[in-house]
């Protein structure tokens, strides 16, 4: 605490002697001020105030940009909770998209709750960037329960088995997400943890990919698009 004459409370800072000597301070450095007649004034961090980002759309909508190549078409809902987090679920249709496997089908799911670093700003004062906007850690759980057609060939012919897996792993996920226009965004990720296979072995899960058995180690990356709405 600082005894002191306040001289100023401006835009970006505040201004006060102590002793006929002359300061300032960032006002985000100050939680607040108690006045000698019992008046308080209260700030709040301009980075986490809602009011830096009013009008702005708080919720995504995405899909995965690739991951119809890996044969499974994911679908992504965010939606910001405050400046600096947001949760996010996604869906995947296994078996939508080029056909890895004979046969295949299937779900897959993740939730994940986003820490945001802290929303930046173009110029003090001015704009600040959206907030959906920014690099992030998420810590998220990826499930995929899926089937596909396995055949055993013969002398006099083959025979079909449906042999069924379910994969689960938790992720520690690092991206960067763009927002543009506060319509579109893009979305970048890659992400480490650990998985377990109920067929015992690693792999393409869809949803994950997973290290053999004997080291248990799952991974995931990958590109979102998407279009935001709503506030």
């Amino acid at each position: 605490m600082i005894e002191c004459k306040v001289t100023e409370v401006g835009e970006d800072l505040i201004r006060y002697t102590v002793e006929e000597i002359n300061y300032s301070v960032d006002k985000n450095k100050v939680e607040k001020i108690e006045f000698k007649n019992g008046k308080i004034l209260v700030f709040q961090h301009s980075m986490f105030g809602e009011e830096n980002y009013q009008g702005q759309r708080k919720n995504a909508l995405k899909l995965g940009f690739l991951s119809p190549l890996g044969g499974v078409t994911t679908i992504f809902y965010e939606r910001s909770l405050k400046p600096g987090a947001s949760l996010e679920f996604g869906l995947g249709i296994i078996g939508m998209g080029v056909q890895v496997m004979k046969g295949v089908s299937g779900v897959g799911f993740k939730a994940g709750y986003k820490f945001i670093k802290s929303p930046a700003y173009y110029q003090r004062g001015q704009r600040y960037t959206h907030i959906l906007r920014g690099s992030y850690i998420k810590p998220e759980l990826s499930i995929a329960s899926y089937g596909y057609d396995n055949y055993y060939y013969f002398i006099d012919g083959r025979e079909k088995h449906r042999v069924n897996y379910t994969s689960v792993a938790a992720l520690v996920t690092f991206g960067n997400q763009w927002v543009f226009n506060n319509s579109f965004l893009v979305d970048v990720f890659v992400g480490v943890g650990y998985g377990y296979s109920t067929g015992g072995g690693g792999g393409y899960n869809f949803m994950h990919s997973l290290a053999p058995s004997s080291f248990p180690v799952a991974g995931t990356a990958g590109i979102k698009i998407g279009l935001l709405f709503g506030n």
